[in-house]
């Protein structure tokens, strides 16, 4: 049985709020086309956007403890290998996998708990498995209990994985940018064969980061893609759907605290601005950002779709 996620959510913090800062800063720079878009352009600014989410030191910052999501991944993992004895987890990390002579999360997590006592031989790089011969070897410990902790990237850890059998936990430590990658993931232990009477997937989501757009597009993704197999959904383009780069509004608002936008949505109260109006937030409503950055949501409607639209600021419609 699966009776929900476990949102382990860290609160935003000065560090990772003083990096949003310069994202933003660069992000300013690009659109002013102060910089040329080979040294930075907002793909990189993405990029770096989530290396940061997941680990500052992935950005050459270091990571207060209190803060870090891998410390607080490493705890729960350590409890639930220890609260259930022959079950196994997997972790999943897109980024920062495993390489020599530099700072990776894999290595981190596997010093974390063999520092606690968990045996090396009980934890597993997917990526060390390079043969299919040596993965279905793998497979079979993690299978058979010897192999408790497995990490792994949603590529070489998604489809055709078969680890069920006594797979207890999965932790997702960032996010995919696609729905199907995400099923993939889940799909290792949300199947048949797990023998485990219910089962428990973790999210760790940073306040104030990439984090939460990451989550907030993927839902929208998936909304989008339940809306065309049922008929329902408006058209948009493939490119649209697939993005995994962030516009220059977006990255503004993810740098300001709740309580500056709040003010600052105030202060614009009244004026009229033009608003590209770009996505679908529920059955009768449509989200766009304004020219300041204010995200504001209009009333459905197919012709305004992908279009620049005046709208009054009202702070009732705004989104923090």
């Amino acid at each position: 049985d699966f009776a929900g996620y476990t949102d382990c959510v860290i609160p935003k913090n000065a560090a990772l709020t003083e990096y949003m800062h310069t994202l933003a800063d660069r992000t300013e720079l690009i659109r002013s086309k102060q910089v040329d878009k080979s040294y930075d352009n907002m793909l990189k600014i993405s990029t770096d956007g989530r290396k940061a989410a997941l680990d500052l030191r992935l950005v050459e910052l270091p990571q207060p403890p209190e803060t870090s999501k891998v410390l607080l991944c490493l705890e729960n993992v350590y409890s639930l290998y220890n609260q259930y004895p022959g079950c196994s987890q997997l972790i999943f990390c897109d980024y920062s996998t495993p390489k020599p002579d530099e700072f990776n999360v894999y290595k981190e997590i596997k010093d974390g708990l063999v520092s606690r006592g968990i045996p090396t031989a009980e934890i597993a790089f997917i990526h060390s498995y390079q043969t299919e011969e040596r993965k279905l070897e793998l497979f079979a410990k993690v299978n058979g209990g010897q192999v408790r902790v497995l990490i792994g990237s949603t590529f070489k850890l998604g489809i055709g994985s078969n680890v069920q059998s006594v797979l207890k936990a999965v932790h997702h430590l960032d996010v995919p940018w696609r729905p199907a990658d995400m099923v993939q993931r889940e799909g290792r232990i949300l199947r048949r064969g797990n023998t485990c009477n219910d089962v428990l997937i973790y999210r760790y989501i940073c306040e104030g980061s990439f984090d939460a757009y990451s989550w907030q597009i993927l839902e929208t993704k998936q909304r989008f893609i339940s809306q065309f197999l049922d008929g329902s959904a408006y058209q948009r383009a493939s490119e649209d759907l697939e993005s995994s780069v962030l516009s220059y509004a977006e990255v503004k608002a993810l740098a300001l605290s709740n309580e500056k936008k709040r003010a600052f949505y105030e202060q614009c109260a009244g004026q009229d601005r033009p608003v590209l109006v770009e996505s679908q937030v529920s059955d009768d409503m449509l989200s766009g950002f304004t020219d300041n950055y204010i995200r504001v949501q209009v009333p459905y409607s197919e012709d305004i779709i992908n279009t620049i639209q005046t709208v009054t600021i009202d702070p009732c419609r705004t989104v923090l």
